[in-house]
């Protein structure tokens, strides 16, 4: 059972290479929370009123509010009235065995959508699509869950494949454009290079390949290169940590789940770097967590160089 509510969401937007303001915008999330009492069984029947939600300290209201409950007819009811079809006949849910031994297994996906590029989605999604029509049994409860949460209330334990596939087509490109917004392309690791690692030549290269594609001098290419290095930095480091701390949060709700869980970690991969962020600390933490709560984590590389058309979980 899943209480499910919205809260403000603050990301920067790059500026252009010449702009030295930071843009703000503001959308509107959700967020996904498990109420247990002290044995760990769930709590039912809550209300909106006895939830209080703050964003840096300040009280933040709830546009919506419902209750989920994960694995049962009403998730496809649930799932037919967000895609406005009819749902008078719903999907009968494949029920668990009731032993032990055919209880199956817990799975999660973490699809870590900030950085995987288009490419790479597409690959993932072909991934989770395969698992989910040829590997999963009906015994098993699965979750796919995003960094950007751009999944919404499909974010809990099923054994549905229809609630599943829905959630997979919802996955949709977060990757970060300012890094090919160039035909000089400058990566998050070559950003950290430059910013944190002091990569002398690096900087050589790009000033010199942005001189040659802008056709401008020396100075207006330094600043140019400068300023997206910069941008670059500071949007993978927020990135880092909220991927990471998403990933942290996610295997501590799984602490009222009996048995050993799966989690599939599904990215391009990030730059992790005491220099310039806690994702060290952080990754600590997760690791730590894992241990606790009984998670073992695998982790699937989606870049075209280490996946080819047979992959599989």
């Amino acid at each position: 059972m899943l209480w499910r509510g919205p809260r403000s969401n603050t990301q920067s937007a790059f500026p252009t290479p010449t702009d030295d303001v930071i843009r703000v915008n503001t959308e509107l999330v959700q967020t996904d929370v498990t109420v247990v009492d002290r044995r760990g069984r769930v709590v039912a029947g809550l209300k909106p009123e006895q939830f209080e939600l703050r964003v840096d300290s300040k009280p933040q209201s709830l546009a919506f509010f419902e209750q989920v409950m994960t694995g049962s007819v009403e998730e496809e009811k649930q799932l037919a009235a967000v895609r406005n079809r009819d749902v008078a006949s719903p999907v009968k849910l494949e029920t668990n065995a009731g032993s032990e031994s055919n209880r199956g297994r817990v799975v999660f996906f973490f699809v870590d959508d900030v950085h995987l590029t288009g490419e790479s989605l597409i690959r993932a999604r072909t991934v989770l699509i395969h698992f989910v029509e040829n590997q999963m049994t009906g015994n098993d409860r699965v979750a796919i869950v995003s960094t950007s949460g751009q999944i919404g209330f499909l974010q809990q334990l099923t054994n549905n494949k229809a609630v599943l596939r829905e959630a997979i087509s919802r996955l949709n490109l977060r990757y970060n454009p300012e890094t090919t917004a160039s035909h000089v392309s400058i990566s998050e690791v070559d950003a950290n290079l430059v910013a944190s690692g002091g990569d002398r030549d690096l900087f050589g290269y790009l000033v010199a390949a942005t001189m040659a594609e802008l056709n401008m001098s020396v100075m207006n290419a330094v600043t140019i290169v400068m300023n997206r290095v910069s941008q670059i930095n500071s949007q993978s480091k927020l990135t880092e940590n909220e991927t990471l701390s998403r990933l942290e949060g996610l295997m501590r709700s799984t602490a009222p789940l009996s048995g050993r869980k799966l989690l599939f970690f599904i990215s391009d991969g990030f730059v992790v770097d005491t220099r310039r962020s806690s994702g060290p600390d952080i990754m600590r933490r997760v690791a730590n967590e894992a241990a606790r709560v009984g998670v073992v984590i695998y982790t699937l590389d989606t870049r075209s160089s280490f996946v080819g058309t047979g992959v599989d979980v």
